[in-house]
């Protein structure tokens, strides 16, 4: 599994300039128009797209074929991409929190709407990565990139038009207490890393079932 995440960190080096470039673009945006969800749902879109270019480099060099003569277990190479998810996204999330702090002063909103809005966007950017693995590993990384694509966007789409309407005042949150909001958002965010989960059991064992030769 150490050579695993070798390669992956690898992989990541050559995109991290790219990514970078394509993150500051998008903070740009997202403090022109002082919208955290915007920003966070970027960050997560990205964080999980890693992931999936992974999939890709390795299905160009056809690594899954090489890898299975390594001593090592099939659903290895499969927990290897959720464990960089995981990372990523949580990391991708802590930071995010961070920025939050100086963000809630400048855009003139509570850290308390911030933390939650960055916890929504944890959650659909995990509960997307995992399933978009999941479409990779079950149809192939071409097959699935308009599958993958819908992964991604439908769910940001809905924090973002739930982000909205509360802005807006359509949805009203004034009555929502503070235990309240905190109850659902851990309610969500196991029931994500549940879901989460079974994708991750769920790929290994359709990987298991492939021929790499």
């Amino acid at each position: 599994m150490k050579g695993l995440w070798m390669k992956e960190v690898i992989l990541l080096k050559t995109t991290i300039r790219m990514q970078g470039v394509i993150l500051l673009i998008f903070a740009a945006m997202g403090i022109a128009l002082k919208n955290l969800a915007y920003l966070a749902m970027m960050v997560m879109v990205m964080t999980g797209n890693v992931c999936v270019n992974s999939l890709t480099y390795d299905a160009m060099a056809s690594w899954n074929s090489y890898a299975a003569t390594f001593p090592l277990r099939r659903s290895s190479l499969i927990s290897a991409k959720y464990v960089l998810l995981y990372v990523l996204v949580s990391g991708a999330a802590v930071v995010m929190l961070l920025v939050g702090i100086p963000f809630s002063q400048f855009a003139g909103i509570t850290y308390g709407e911030c933390a939650g809005t960055v916890a929504a966007c944890w959650g659909m950017g995990l509960f997307s990565g995992s399933l978009n693995l999941l479409l990779c590993t079950k149809f192939g990384v071409k097959k699935a990139q308009t599958l993958a694509m819908l992964s991604f966007l439908a769910p940001f789409g809905c924090v973002m038009l739930l982000y909205y309407l509360t802005q807006k005042g359509i949805i009203d949150l004034g009555h929502v207490t503070e235990r309240q909001l905190y109850l659902v958002i851990a309610g969500l965010a196991a029931a994500t890393v549940a879901c989460s989960l079974f994708f991750w059991r769920l790929s290994c064992r359709i990987f298991q079932k492939q021929d790499l030769t």
